[in-house]
């Protein structure tokens, strides 16, 4: 018998538990600064108008982030 780990899989809750993580800490961190817009509302005093425009840019610029399908990534990025 070898000790590698060549060959040794791992069960479906294991992978689940993964995979969920994985979706609800990239959730997590795509979502965080839109909890901050109310504190940065008060901090540096901003108007409805001006909290709705960053959050407009905010949503230009996820949105088609997220719909980009995977394998259209530019040459040397990390990511599939």
């Amino acid at each position: 018998m070898s000790g590698g780990t060549a060959g040794r899989t791992r069960g479906p809750g294991v992978a689940l538990a993964i995979v969920t993580s994985a979706f609800s800490t990239m959730l997590l961190s795509a979502n965080i600064a839109t909890s901050l817009y109310a504190v940065w509302a008060r901090q540096f005093g901003f108007s409805t108008a001006v909290l709705a425009l960053i959050f407009a840019v905010y949503a230009l610029v996820l949105v088609p982030a997220l719909r980009r399908p995977c394998g259209q990534w530019p040459a040397g990025c990390s990511f599939p």
